[in-house]
């Protein structure tokens, strides 16, 4: 796997908030496979990975995350958007992540970031908030802050997809990735 990835020109690194915050682990996993990256690609001494990175927060639509994006002002809104979702603005992303897990003892992902200034280029790094599943639209046909939760526990105690998929900012980092390995 390493050796495949060495070859790729971009990567996607996906941050789970709720096992991070309970777990700590993102490091663990990211460091090992960023030294086997290393290991076999060969850049010159002192240069960096060639690679774009584009670091992905997820679970954006679980209850904790949201409240935490909300109750700090990071909430954006896209005027096109017919549903109305909240949004992490990109420019925002890097510093949510840095605030959303700094109360957190057991994350490690201030390790993550050092890594990744160590081994990638500043400029190839972009951060973002996103949610595979997206917030539940009702009847209103619009995003509503009283009742978004799209992924609840279900009577039987397994979670559930309580509405259509809506995913947010999914999109954008394959976007992103793809648009600055187009320019060179």
């Amino acid at each position: 796997m390493a050796a495949y990835l060495a070859t790729c020109q971009g990567l996607i690194l996906l941050i789970d908030p709720i096992r991070e915050r309970e777990l700590g682990h993102a490091h663990e996993y990211f460091h090992a496979t960023l030294l086997r990256i290393a290991q076999r690609v060969e850049t010159q001494l002192g240069r960096r990975l060639p690679h774009y990175v584009a670091v992905c927060v997820t679970k954006f639509d679980d209850p904790s995350v949201f409240r935490f994006a909300m109750d700090n002002e990071f909430l954006s809104y896209r005027m096109d958007d017919p549903l109305m979702f909240p949004r992490v603005h990109d420019k925002q992303a890097k510093q949510f992540m840095e605030q959303l897990f700094a109360d957190s003892q057991l994350s490690d992902v201030g390790l993550v970031q050092g890594a990744l200034r160590q081994y990638f280029y500043p400029e190839r790094i972009q951060y973002f908030v996103t949610s595979a599943v997206g917030f539940y639209v009702g009847s209103s046909g619009e995003f509503q802050e009283n009742d978004f939760a799209n992924v609840i526990q279900g009577a039987d105690g397994q979670h559930q997809i309580r509405g259509q998929l809506h995913p947010v900012n999914v999109a954008e980092p394959l976007l992103w990735l793809g648009e600055k390995i187009a320019e060179g």
